[in-house]
């Protein structure tokens, strides 16, 4: 007689979930109660072979969603497919995390709001891509909506110009005391380059996309702190 699913081995778990979402995909009647258990073990105890196990199982649906998603060409501009599916986990990681301090270790994830079936546990990590995509798009945005005037141009239009473009630029490095906050911002908006692009121009410089968004906010805060000077540049050389 086979076990219920909370005494399963993981391998024979692994094994039903599969059957189960095969069964339902081919709209025969299937047991949420396996998949929902693989996602409990990942979320309640934390164990690292089921998230592992979860993330292969699921990995599917995450790109579905997103190869169907309105904004997938401009989010694909940010960050490619994978770069997504592995983002995603880790923000539902996170909110598993937030819940087992919550709801004390998710005693209570059986009556958590959504998670009795494997749509409602399946919503959640729509959500956490949805809201990716949605972080991504937004961080996209501020960058272009900001535009820092160009340092040292190759071919300035007068000699009074050229020389206020320096200022203005020397008044940002000496805002920008970090180092790394002024290299992002020069490749960004001296140098033209996207995120992907500076990664790929300066593969030891930068982790990743992230790590420049980070740079890039960090550094734009900072500006925005001292506006009233770069203002009073701008409005000088825009008379």
């Amino acid at each position: 007689m086979e076990q219920p699913p909370e005494r399963m081995p993981l391998l024979a778990l692994k094994y039903r979930c599969s059957q189960e979402i095969s069964n339902s995909q081919r709209g025969k009647p299937g047991d949420e109660r396996y998949c929902l258990e693989l996602f409990r073990r990942a979320l309640v105890g934390d164990d690292n072979d089921s998230w592992m196990a979860l993330q292969e199982q699921f990995r599917a649906n995450i790109l579905f969603w997103l190869r169907r998603h309105s904004k997938r060409q401009e989010a694909l501009q940010i960050e490619n497919e994978q770069d997504y599916v592995d983002d995603t986990f880790k923000r539902f990681w996170q909110w598993g995390h937030n819940q087992r301090k919550a709801l004390d270790n998710l005693t209570e994830f059986d009556q958590l709001a959504g998670f009795n079936s494997l749509p409602g546990a399946l919503k959640f990590l729509h959500d956490c891509l949805e809201s990716l995509i949605r972080d991504n798009l937004r961080a996209s945005m501020r960058q272009q909506r900001v535009s820092l005037p160009e340092y040292d141009p190759p071919t300035p239009s007068t000699s009074e110009e050229y020389i206020i473009r320096r200022e203005l630029w020397h008044v940002i490095q000496t805002i920008l005391t970090n180092k790394r906050e002024l290299r992002v911002i020069f490749l960004l908006y001296h140098e033209g380059l996207k995120p992907r692009q500076i990664l790929q121009h300066c593969p030891k410089e930068f982790a990743d996309v992230k790590e420049i968004y980070s740079l890039t906010k960090s550094a734009m805060d900072r500006l925005k702190r001292h506006s009233a000077i770069i203002r009073r540049k701008i409005d000088y050389e825009e008379e």
